[in-house]
């Protein structure tokens, strides 16, 4: 029991009740590690635009054995290392997707400029889309990867932010200042993540409708990626109001109840899920376009 009210950890820490949903969530990122692997090495699917996810999975699954560990009482569900650890790859693990996100929106931009772009999807009699053929873009090319030369730092704005709380989070745990700046660290680094979301599904969106050139089935999924990889981030903003004095207590606003453990895989966990198995089991290099390496050049 503490004296400083300080930011409740999200998803709380491990205790008894846990065990079954952290197993289960193991065992599913388990699964995805091969398969991850499968993608990353036939010729067919082979892209470094999934690699981040899959670095991702493999954390997730040292987490949820930990956190498994915890609630099974092998490991103590109060360490402050743990905690730190926790807090820092819950808050910060989803902005490796992401970052392969705006990758993913890069090649769709790009595409979209070539000779052979897709335009609005339309079947062929081969159930194959329709490829419009018009005039070359070298000069939108061109401007494209000059913005996402910069646009592909944008995740670190997310990501820092949740880093520094979390690496300041034992320090917050005894001192109200460190726990109050923790708190405003937290929210910045979501609500930019979810900021960054928003604005490349609108853009995706906007493009969509104002481009026919587009790949419009790219657009679609990319739009569906976001959104549910914003789901985590709304989550967050909604429940890190809450304060705690010790890291077991089971108050309501210590994030251990039954109730919070609940929405917390529900609201969280479940879609990071959902979007790291799209990367991995579907074929991500053939339904973005996105070739072995992704669209990393300056110019032709």
């Amino acid at each position: 029991m503490s004296d400083v009210a300080f930011p409740s950890p999200v998803g709380g820490v491990p205790i008894h009740p846990e065990f079954a949903p952290s197993i289960l969530f193991d065992i599913l990122y388990g699964i995805l590690i091969p398969i991850g692997i499968y993608r990353l090495f036939s010729k067919h699917s082979r892209t470094s635009l999934i690699f981040g996810t899959w670095c991702f999975t493999v954390e997730r699954c040292v987490i949820f054995s930990l956190r498994a560990a915890q609630s099974h009482g092998a490991l103590n569900p109060g360490s402050h290392g743990l905690a730190v650890y926790m807090q820092i790859t819950i808050g910060t693990g989803l902005f490796t997707m992401m970052d392969d996100l705006v990758k993913i929106l890069r090649c769709i931009l790009v595409n979209s400029t070539r000779p052979e772009a897709k335009g609005d999807g339309e079947q062929g009699l081969n159930g194959s889309d329709i490829n419009v053929l018009g005039e070359d873009q070298p000069r939108q090319r061109a401007g494209y990867r000059g913005i996402f030369g910069i646009v592909g730092f944008v995740p670190l704005a997310a990501s820092v932010p949740g880093i520094v709380a979390g690496s300041q989070y034992t320090s917050a745990l005894s001192h109200q200042d460190t726990a109050n700046r923790v708190m405003q660290l937290r929210y910045a680094s979501s609500a930019t993540g979810l900021f960054i979301l928003l604005a490349m599904a609108s853009t995706a969106l906007y493009l969509r409708r104002k481009n026919p050139r587009i790949d419009q089935r790219a657009t679609r999924l990319f739009t569906m990626l976001c959104s549910t990889l914003a789901i985590p981030l709304i989550y967050r903003l909604c429940v890190m109001h809450n304060r705690t004095t010790s890291l077991t207590s089971t108050s309501p606003s210590s994030l251990n109840t039954g109730s919070s453990k609940a929405t917390f895989y529900v609201f969280h966990m479940i879609p990071e899920l959902a979007v790291a198995t799209f990367f991995l089991v579907g074929n991500v290099r053939k339904e973005f376009q996105t070739g072995a390496w992704g669209d990393y050049k300056r110019k032709d």
